[in-house]
């Protein structure tokens, strides 16, 4: 892997988990809807500004980019769905608990990308899952 790839891949789940902590202090007085209207208005408003000047040469002609469009409005309903559960979790558990939930990820991933993507799995990717899931198991058992 490339440092970029390592630096990301670091950085992003550091974020993650910021994230999932000022979640639940700032959602436990206000309801999940109106926590997920307030995040995701910032992060509109955000992309938007970033779009406009980092990628610039990006057409916004549905009929040029159809399929990329349809999939991410898909993705817009399944993160809507995912935030709502992410926010009712963190009324029942801990933030780490659920973070250790998240170790589930990449096994449900891997089993989607496959069905979805045509990406295939190997023998060395069934063995980390499995390492996974028995820490899982430990951790909050």
């Amino acid at each position: 892997m490339s440092p970029a790839a390592i630096t990301f891949c670091l950085v992003t789940p550091f974020l993650y988990a910021l994230n999932g902590v000022l979640l639940k202090k700032g959602s436990s007085s206000i309801p999940p809807f109106a926590s997920m209207t307030v995040s995701m208005f910032v992060l509109l408003g955000l992309s938007a500004i970033l779009t406009s000047f980092a990628e610039r040469d990006f057409s916004w002609n549905y009929s040029e980019n159809r399929d990329g469009f349809h999939t991410l409005i898909a993705v817009g309903f399944v993160n809507t769905a995912a935030f709502w559960c992410l926010l009712r979790t963190y009324s029942y558990v801990p933030v780490w608990v659920y973070q250790m939930f998240v170790l589930l990820t990449p096994i449900f991933s891997a089993v989607l990308a496959y069905f979805i993507l045509g990406e295939l799995f190997t023998v060395r990717m069934f063995v980390g899952l499995a390492v996974v899931g028995v820490g899982l198991y430990i951790a909050v058992s």
